[in-house]
């Protein structure tokens, strides 16, 4: 009997193989993260708003709004700060701390258009380690229109130009939050 060899049957095996590569490569990928979420209740990575008050930057007292950014996850992730790598006791340190407050890079959304907050010209990454949360501040104008305040993050497994961020939207904000703006503390 003569097998014969079709485009058809080609493009099958072709397709099949691809297929097996793919998913033996996503298998791979899946098994190096394996990130579980902590508290099965909540996000895996999410923002909260911690407080609203001021804050003295370049001699000047401005209002804030205090947000905390938890990894709900038994995964490291990364994200930029900005400012200069973290030392501590003359070592340089890349995990942050639990409930440390960091200058964290972070985007504004208003409608489709992405503005991003410079604190300073320099950066830094910093990891976050499974369960801990850290504190960055927004200057409260942002706050004043509907926004989403956006942090990119990246897993440690990651390669590329794959993109993650966990949003903040103005609306999650208490309804009292601005009380807290009505006077700076002298």
């Amino acid at each position: 009997m003569k097998f014969r060899t079709t485009p058809q049957i080609i493009v099958i095996g072709v397709f099949a193989l691809v297929t097996a590569i793919g998913l033996s490569a996503q298998n791979e990928k899946t098994s190096a993260c394996c990130c579980q979420r902590l508290d099965n209740t909540l996000n895996s990575i999410y923002i909260l708003f911690e407080r609203a008050g001021f804050s003295t930057e370049n001699n000047k007292t401005e209002p804030f709004v205090w947000l905390r950014l938890r990894n709900n996850t038994t995964c490291v992730f990364s994200l930029l700060t900005e400012g200069f790598p973290y030392y501590f006791d003359g070592k340089y340190r890349s995990n942050a701390l639990d409930g440390e407050e960091i200058a964290v890079y972070f985007e504004f959304q208003k409608d489709k258009t992405r503005e991003y907050y410079k604190y300073r010209d320099s950066f830094a990454i910093v990891k976050i380690p499974p369960g801990i949360s850290v504190i960055f501040k927004v200057p409260a104008k942002y706050f004043k229109v509907k926004r989403l305040v956006c942090v990119p993050i990246e897993y440690e497994w990651e390669i590329g130009d794959i993109r993650h961020e966990v949003s903040f939207h103005t609306d999650m904000l208490p309804r009292d939050w601005e009380k807290a703006l009505s006077a700076p503390d002298k």
